[in-house]
């Protein structure tokens, strides 16, 4: 298991393209990541000495929407929250900024095992963040080349 930190995306194999159908009520966001959790994406988050228990329709997702507040608030360089709110994790990360390092702690419910926090360069971090929306994006167009992406939607993968 890694020491650090860490979050991903796998990579996912497409036949071709997809027909996305939103629920009524339902977000676009929403509808992707369940899609890809039936098509086999999976999401990855390891660090504290365990993998964590997520999926992508729900953890992903929480995760995404999240990511350009979190983003902007370790380049200014103030701490910021990352919620894994949903039942059966329910966990946070509380990050903060130390000149070019990031100190990762989690606490919560489920948030039992670990002691203390984990360090690693804060450049590490943000590349690993940018790089899930990136990789994220890229799915997306690869999977619905085509599709018009509502403005929440955007917001969160940031431009094409």
């Amino acid at each position: 298991m890694p020491s650090r930190f860490h979050m991903s995306i796998s990579a996912l194999a497409v036949s071709g393209p997809r027909q996305l159908s939103v629920a009524p009520g339902g977000s676009q966001l929403e509808s992707i990541c369940d899609d890809l959790q039936e098509a086999g994406l999976k999401f990855v988050v390891e660090g504290f000495r365990e993998p964590w228990p997520v999926d992508v329709a729900t953890d992903l997702l929480i995760v995404l929407e999240q990511l350009p507040t979190v983003e902007k608030q370790l380049l200014a360089g103030t701490p910021a929250a990352l919620d894994f709110y949903e039942q059966g994790i329910e966990r946070s990360l509380a990050i903060t900024v130390h000149d070019d390092m990031a100190a990762v702690a989690r606490t919560g419910l489920t948030a039992a095992i670990a002691p203390g926090d984990e360090v690693l360069p804060l450049r590490e971090l943000l590349t690993q963040l940018v790089t899930l929306r990136r990789d994220f994006a890229a799915l997306v167009g690869r999977v619905y080349p085509g599709l018009e992406l509502e403005s929440a939607t955007r917001l969160v993968l940031g431009p094409s």
